[in-house]
């Protein structure tokens, strides 16, 4: 699984489109039909995330029965698909919460992102800077 995917980040900005609008749009989908230990697909993601992350790309885990609960309604379970697959696809605007966790991730959407970033998602940055350093500035702990 994990030579799949290092191939994927590779060949993902060769593959068609390569060029305007619907190169923004491009997605892969990485089946893996017969994986049924979906830990596998958790630990492909997390193990590669931070790299494609790097080059303006995310990947996402989907498989039977995932939990991961959606953005906005916690009972949604946004990652539960029928096949346990890998998905790739070019970083948008509104990846900022998927991103927020890691310090190189947020960089990485700043650096994309910084100039146009949506207001609900600037919401979002402005709140989590204020819980964590408080309006004075200093540090809460």
């Amino acid at each position: 699984m994990t030579e799949v995917v290092d191939e994927i980040f590779g060949a993902f900005r060769e593959l068609p489109p390569v060029d305007g609008d619907d190169a923004l749009l491009k997605a892969v989908l990485l089946v893996f039909p017969d994986v049924s230990d979906y830990s596998l697909i958790e630990e492909a993601q997390r193990e590669g995330k931070s790299k494609f992350v790097q080059e303006g790309l995310m990947l996402g885990q989907f498989y039977p029965g995932c939990t991961a609960s959606g953005l906005r309604n916690k009972e949604f379970r946004a990652l539960d698909a029928p096949l346990p697959i890998l998905a790739v696809r070019n970083m948008v605007g509104s990846d900022f919460p998927f991103l927020a966790q890691r310090s190189e991730w947020v960089d990485a959407y700043l650096k994309r992102f910084a100039h146009r970033i949506p207001g609900p998602v600037r919401s979002t940055i402005t709140e989590k800077v204020v819980r964590e350093f408080g309006v004075d500035g200093s540090r809460d702990r």
